[in-house]
């Protein structure tokens, strides 16, 4: 006998019929993943835990656990939110998961109804299943039906690990992990079929982005940090000594013919190629440059060891952003156009992960709030995409972007952050640490934007604990915190005036007045509307009189000052080829500091500051130079204005360093490092974006800001037949 039809938002399920509906309309979906959502409609409002949800879905069978976050993630994607924020599905940790949306029963002709509507084509609902694994039959020689997914968690750290790179017959993985401790990240190989890893690298540097031999027998990778030079390695995949082959690169990648390596030269970012047994290197790229906007990527080779792709661009033109071509012997690189092809589907640019036999390429892309991997047949004469891409994943959080892929098997990376508010006890006005990294927020939500203004009184700083980023405030003696401004409006870039009287902040919006700011009595009250779009937030002046804003008005970025009385605003500084960002004022209010991004690398800049009046560039400061974008960023100046300090961002790396200057302004001596953030609590790039950014300041007694903690770990799909 069937059963009624369960209505729950615009969703109509008839498990009698296995169908179904979304607003009238059959949703696609897989046998498995519905058989999980009958389970949970069944069991509404109760807490199901993940064994009895095992046994209902695959009875009598044993299935890797996988198999279930897997059939979850896709009953999410299926259903959504019933608003945001508020899921059908709620997960209760380490017990299960709780279907909790509101259940209905159709009427007895809506039921029959549905039952009956033609269902044309329904058969081929489980085509779509899939992520990484349910287009495997596009990349084998031979297309053949395929019977099971093995799609399994091969590391299971609260740690960073990733990067993994399988062995050619696929036997063994090699990955980056420091699961030995923050900071310790080695290079680790594990084999795919099951068992402990084994570490083949120890010492005090980072070690990572490895990749096998051609053989399988060694497993090549990179070095960054002190203690060593920064170079490629090799060992063996079985332990040993590693030894050095080249010095100056990271991201080597093995040629399949086994005769030579190919890597990014440091710090030139140029494609740079030796022999396996190593030597001095050729330079394929001169006048490009491998790091970009959107960071670095590995080379890749063609299957057949004559060309190289690389992701990059010429030297001081951004524009030119692409996915290029170039022989392995040397010649002039040819640009495939893939860039444009990408954003033509409405996709931010990506790299290539892949170049498989075929001519066929599986990359990676940003697709709206989630990354993805497709696959598309192209052409080697002209590199012309062929086809629509064939999307691979429906997005495993951040961390699609690394699979390595072999003989049937999809290596992968899975990644999830939380963002919070942390504190580093430091002598900030000379630039030396007096204690460890400690979290200050313990909300398991999403932090930005933290401000302390110097006297280290008060705390200011945006926060998704509800649907949108509201203000909160706290008083850094006894830890109390409040709302300060919350509505459905998303808020960013908070600063509070020295006094502690007074809070500006941003509020953006899509659709219109893209960068308002807000003023607000920090003791409560309504927030005033300072401006339409003048934001945003950037910095204060200590008199609370203007604050700084880099804007995009044209086609460079520049630096406005507005008045905070009026909402008037002023051009303070342009280049006239340049962008410039992130401009901060000086304790006492007379100067700005700022970066400045040129071709590949970033100059951190003062600058006097004169009110209203535009700075001309030859009273600006150079005070350090750093190669690499984004190079330098997220600045901010000690209590007593000696000390600039940033970020800088190689590849794999960030650390806090300090520019100290004299009493001119003018640097003296060079950049010096204060402390190395580790792999695991780390603050993003700041500078391409105004929303929703990790920020640091100074304050007597240390550091204040945002950051992410970050962990991931190494998935594994296996097709059999």
């Amino acid at each position: 006998m069937a059963g009624p039809v369960l209505q729950f938002g615009p969703f109509r399920l008839d498990a009698g019929a296995r169908l179904l509906l979304r607003d009238g309309e059959p949703v696609s979906i897989t046998p498995k993943v519905f058989d999980t959502l009958v389970f949970l409609v069944a069991n509404a409002g109760r807490t199901v835990s993940r064994e009895e949800l095992n046994k209902a879905v695959w009875p009598d069978t044993f299935v890797e656990e996988g198999n279930l976050n897997y059939n979850m993630s896709q009953l999410r994607k299926i259903l959504g939110e019933r608003e945001p924020d508020v899921p059908y599905v709620q997960t209760i940790p380490k017990v299960g998961y709780r279907f909790v949306a509101d259940i209905g029963q159709g009427s007895a002709i809506e039921n029959a109804r549905l039952r009956h509507k033609p269902r044309l084509g329904w058969i081929m609902i489980g085509v779509g299943l899939l992520v990484l694994a349910g287009v495997w039959w596009t990349w084998s020689a031979r297309s053949q039906p395929t019977s099971h997914v093995n799609l399994h968690q091969l590391t299971h750290d609260d740690a960073e690990t990733e990067f993994p790179a399988l062995s050619p017959a696929g036997g063994v993985v090699a990955y980056m992990s420091d699961r030995a401790g923050p900071g310790r990240s080695d290079i680790w190989v594990q084999q795919t079929a099951g068992g402990s890893p084994l570490r083949l690298t120890k010492g005090p540097v980072a070690n990572r982005f490895p990749a096998f031999s051609a053989d399988g027998s060694k497993v090549y990778f990179s070095t960054l940090g002190e203690g060593a030079p920064q170079g490629i390695y090799e060992v063996s995949a079985l332990g040993g000594q590693p030894q050095l082959l080249a010095e100056g690169g990271f991201w080597p990648r093995a040629s399949p013919d086994g005769r030579s390596i190919a890597y990014i030269c440091f710090p030139s970012f140029e494609l740079c190629v030796i022999p396996v047994s190593g030597g001095p290197p050729r330079t394929l790229t001169h006048g490009y440059s491998l790091w970009t906007q959107f960071g670095g990527d590995q080379p890749l080779w063609s299957p057949d060891s004559r060309l190289i792709c690389f992701f990059g661009q010429k030297v001081g033109q951004p524009q030119s952003i692409d996915s290029w071509v170039v022989a392995a012997e040397g010649g002039i690189p040819e640009k495939t156009g893939w860039n444009q092809w990408a954003q033509k589907h409405q996709m931010t640019a990506g790299a290539v992960n892949a170049w498989l036999p075929g001519e066929v390429i599986v990359f990676w892309v940003q697709a709206g709030d989630s990354s993805q991997i497709y696959r598309v047949p192209f052409n080697r004469r002209n590199w012309q995409i062929l086809t629509e891409p064939e999307q691979l994943t429906l997005g495993t959080e951040t961390g699609d972007k690394w699979l390595s892929v072999a003989s049937g098997k999809v290596a992968f990376q899975s990644s999830a952050f939380a963002s919070a508010v942390w504190t580093l006890s430091a002598d900030t006005n000379q630039g030396r640490l007096t204690g460890t990294l400690q979290r200050l927020t313990s909300e398991n939500a999403l932090h930005a934007d933290a401000y302390v203004p110097p006297d280290g009184k008060r705390l200011v700083f945006s926060s998704r604990r509800g649907k949108n980023f509201d203000i909160y405030l706290r008083d850094m003696a006894n830890g109390a915190e409040r709302v300060l401004v919350a509505d459905r409006e998303e808020k960013w870039c908070p600063l509070i005036s020295g006094d502690g009287s007074t809070v500006l902040y941003t509020t953006h919006s899509l659709s219109s007045n893209p960068w308002a700011v807000s003023v607000i009595r920090s003791a409560g009250g309504s927030p005033r509307k300072l401006c339409d779009d003048c934001g945003p937030t950037h910095s204060l002046s200590p008199d609370a009189k203007w604050f700084l804003a880099a804007r995009t008005d044209g086609p460079r970025k520049h630096i406005n000052a507005v008045e905070v009385e009026s909402g008037r605003s002023a051009v303070v500084l342009q280049h006239s080829h340049y962008s410039i960002f992130e401009p901060r004022f000086s304790p006492d209010g007379k100067w700005i500091a700022f970066t400045m991004r040129q071709n590949v690398g970033a100059q951190l800049i003062v600058a006097p500051f004169r009110g209203a009046a535009l700075i001309p560039e030859q009273e600006w400061i150079i005070l350090a130079a750093v190669s690499g974008l984004p190079g330098l960023t997220d600045l901010f100046w000690s209590p007593n204005g000696e000390l600039v300090y940033f970020v800088s961002f190689v590849p794999g790396q960030r650390y806090l360093m300090a520019q100290r200057i004299d009493r001119k302004h003018h640097p003296a001596g060079g950049p010096f490092r204060v402390y190395e953030f580790s792999s695991r609590v780390f603050p993003r790039d700041v500078s391409e974006s105004a929303q929703g950014t990790d920020r640091f300041n100074a304050v007597g007694g240390g550091f204040v800001g945002t950051a992410r903690e970050f962990t991931s770990n190494i998935w594994l799909m296996e097709l059999s037949r």
